[in-house]
């Protein structure tokens, strides 16, 4: 029995830490939905958003674990390892995505403690768009799959999956921006000018934030799943 060369058992760990990583990251991002569903309860618990927290912060540990063991396989590896710099960049950026989705969680735990609530409205124009950042990164695990077990055919398809799915996202993105911060800016202005209610910056510059923290997420999901393709097409020269 002939055994396989050193490079086809590092590649093999490699792709483990690769899938895992995506894995944990997908569920991380999944736990936001949960979390925003609560918030925008009329009587939301604490208690709720406190366990999609923990949840958050057991992810990102995960996902740093695994970003350790990253470095040491990179480092173990040397030169057998081919395409190791885009091996590092796409835990990296996998590792961003966590970090994004612990820091939108918080945002809206300390919104919630300080009872800064947003309305019903902002809430079913917010939701969808985090549906949609999950299928990005359900689209991404896909297409890391496919490039693991799939036809090369495949990949190129889960790849264009993962693009429409951004492209989804920045679209409802731009659009949320003016009917959700623009649009209630400028009506907020000219009620000023007739002495009716304040502008509320608060609720508009966390509207904001969730809106931006959201949209990164789906970019930098795309930008894995780019990563992603170089260093499978490398890993196999």
């Amino acid at each position: 029995m002939v055994a396989a060369p050193p490079r086809v058992y590092i590649r093999e760990r490699v792709l483990t830490i690769v899938r895992e990583l995506v894995r944990i990251t997908s569920l991380a991002v999944a736990e936001l939905k949960p979390i925003l569903e609560e918030y925008f309860k009329k009587q939301s618990k604490e208690s709720e958003i406190l366990s999609g927290i923990r949840n958050l912060v057991r992810y990102v540990d995960q996902a740093d674990q695994l970003k350790r063991r990253a470095y040491r396989e990179a480092t173990r590896a040397g030169a057998l390892l081919t395409g190791r710099e885009h091996f590092l960049s796409l835990t990296h950026k996998l590792g961003e995505i966590v970090d994004q989705a612990q820091g939108l969680g918080y945002r809206v735990y300390m919104a919630h403690k300080h009872k800064i609530q947003l309305s019903d409205d902002i809430g079913k124009a917010i939701l969808p768009m985090v549906d949609d950042v999950n299928t990005v990164l359900t689209k991404l695990k896909e297409a890391v799959l496919a490039m693991c077990y799939g036809t090369p055919e495949r990949v190129l398809d889960a790849l264009k999956e993962v693009d429409t799915a951004e492209n989804r996202v920045d679209e409802r993105y731009r659009e949320l921006l003016f009917t959700q911060i623009y649009i209630p800016s400028a009506k907020a202005k000219r009620s000023r000018k007739s002495k009716s209610a304040p502008l509320d910056l608060a609720t508009l510059f966390l509207t904001k934030e969730l809106l931006e923290i959201l949209e990164t997420i789906a970019d930098r999901a795309r930008d894995a799943a780019e990563i992603a393709n170089l260093f499978f097409l490398l890993s196999l020269a």
